[in-house]
């Protein structure tokens, strides 16, 4: 008789080894993940993606740059511009962040719409934690990666 073996759960926190290697190996494979298990995901606020006939929030066209994602608040209907740094960033991503985010508020954003930022990275460094600080509109978020086994039942 066979039993099944008992699941083998890795946090990846816990293997520093495997923690130092847990990144995307592309910011297009970060995002492909984000996209896929979007409901999945705690952004801190509820989002919902920019809609609209030709586009769905996804590599948003603003002016000559791409938004990752676009988004809009489901309770408050402020607009969110999520940026994705798939490894260590820096505080440069801040004003890139900026950039996007006054774009967004002449562009698309309506009377009395607010625009923020959310900032997406395996790691941020000590100079991104203080520029992010500086501004209240933006909200900075480390992803982590979560690998785990689980038994297969045998027949």
């Amino acid at each position: 008789m066979i039993t099944a073996a008992p699941e083998i759960r890795v946090p990846v926190a816990s293997i520093e080894a495997l923690e130092t290697s847990s990144e995307f190996a592309l910011e297009a494979h970060l995002e492909d993940f984000m996209d896929k298990n979007w409901e999945l995901i705690d952004f801190g606020r509820s989002l919902t993606r920019y809609k609209t006939e030709e586009q769905d929030g996804r590599q948003f066209p603003a002016g000559e740059w791409s938004i990752d994602f676009l988004c809009l608040d489901k309770d408050t209907g402020d607009l969110v511009v999520v940026e994705l740094k798939r490894g260590k960033s820096s505080d440069s991503v801040v004003g890139q962040t900026l950039r996007y985010m006054t774009w967004v508020q002449e562009n698309l954003a309506g009377p009395g719409q607010a625009t923020h930022g959310i900032i997406i990275a395996a790691e941020a460094d000590e100079a991104l934690q203080y520029a992010a600080r500086a501004v209240p509109n933006i909200c900075l978020r480390e992803y982590r990666i979560d690998f785990k086994l689980r038994p297969v039942q045998s027949k």
